[in-house]
This record gives structure tokens, sequence and C-alpha cells, in this order.
């Protein structure tokens, strides 16, 4: 029965094993070790770098082209916008078409809240303001009715820019009476009736309702008074 007998390797197979296992090594490290600044964009593939291998904060404003981002058509709040067509809260935007609040827009076309808008549905405030002062036309009066022009001033009307009739002065009566003061012109008569708390002055004072009618009439509610003081009494004309 032959044996197998365990001989001595070579110096020279040693040699050739170490030789091997030294190339094997090498060619492993080439493989998995990259030499700095040798990889750059021709190196990477198309989405190669995902946004979930970004560390959070490593991409900053400076690094962003903001003018290639899409308008905010519908932002919610914009605090300091040039543009915010539809915003529920512009603070501080030059343009506001349909704000909800704009409190200091140059435009505000259509906010709800303008507090200092410059301009106010496209026109400056000064647009707004009355051009000149009221000069009351005096009332013809009826049924006794006469203005104490040495204590108070005139029963008169007068109607701004804007459409709104403004009645002016006192008007007294020998005896009460409520029957129509005076009867304004078509153009200055309100679309529906108006009541109107004012002071008849009488001693001591009270409070009194003056009506002004559609068809021009304006005179005491209720049972009447002897006179009656106009000054503040201001409704929008419809005919």
């Amino acid at each position: 029965m032959s044996r197998f007998r365990f001989t001595r390797p070579s110096p020279a197979l040693v040699v050739a094993v170490v030789a091997l296992f030294v190339a094997l090594g090498g060619a492993s490290y080439a493989a998995f070790s990259v030499p700095a600044n040798s990889v750059g964009t021709k190196q990477l593939r198309s989405r190669a770098v995902t946004s979930a291998k970004l560390a959070n904060h490593a991409v900053s404003g400076a690094k962003l082209d903001l003018s290639q981002f899409p308008t905010v058509p519908s932002a919610t709040h914009a605090d300091s916008a040039t543009s915010a067509a539809n915003a529920t809260s512009a603070t501080n935007a030059t343009n506001a078409t349909n704000a909800t609040n704009a409190t200091h827009a140059t435009d505000a076309t259509n906010a709800t809240n303008a507090t200092n808008a410059t301009q106010l549905a496209g026109r400056p405030g000064s647009d707004y303001a009355l051009a000149v002062s009221l000069q009351p036309t005096s009332a013809f009066l009826e049924n006794g009715w006469r203005s104490d022009n040495a204590t108070y001033d005139t029963a008169g009307y007068a109607k701004d820019q804007f459409g709104f009739v403004h009645l002016f002065g006192f008007a007294g009566n020998a005896s009460s009476s409520a029957s129509p003061i005076f009867t304004l012109p078509a153009g200055d008569r309100p679309a529906h009736r108006i009541e109107e708390a004012v002071p008849f002055v009488v001693t001591p004072p009270a409070l009194g309702i003056l009506e002004i009618l559609t068809d021009g009439s304006v005179e005491p509610g209720g049972a009447g008074t002897t006179s009656v003081y106009m000054d503040g009494v201001t409704f929008a004309a419809g005919g």
C-alpha cells in the first residue's frame, strides 16, 4: 500500500505564490481606491446625485438660480412680495390685486382692507378726497318753516363728487309741525326712505327723527317739532 508523502515546497514555489498574492492585492486596491479629484461631471451619470444623498443644508440660496423658479400666484401669506395677485395677506406687496389684507401695498385694486395703499382701484388716494369745499344750496322752506340766520346756519343741502347728499342748518316753526320742511330736487333724493336721529333744538334738548323720503320731502318724524338741526345728515343719492 502506497503512502502520500508530504514534501517541503521549493524556494521557487514559495516566491511564485507570494508574487501571486501581491499581484492580486494590487488589483483590488486599484479597483476600490479612487484617487482624490479624479471624479468630475463626465464621470457622473444623469440623476446620479439624488436628494437622499445630499446632507441637510448642503445647498444654500447662493447656489440657486431663483429666476428659474415659477411665480407663486396664490400664496396665503406674501409679506414682501413684489406681486401678490391673489394673496390672503400681502403686507408690503408692490402690487396686490385681489389681496384680502394689503396694509402697505403700492397698488391694491380690489383689497378688502387697504390701510396705507398708495393706489386704490388703480387711482391715487387724492382722487377720493373732496375736490372742493361743499357749498350748500339754500333750501326753499315750506309749511311755515323758517331759518334763524342770526343764530344757526340756513337750512340747505349739497351733493359731493361721490354722489352723497349732505344736509345743513336749522329750521324752526312757530307751532309743532310734522309737515315737510323742504323738498330736495330730483337727483339729490334717496333711493329708499331715510331716517336719521337729529337734535330737536328745544329746552331741554332732545333727539328726534328726521325723515328723507324718495319724493324728496325732508320732514320731522313722529308728532313733529318746532325746531330741528340738520347738520351731519348724509345719504347716498339714488334719484
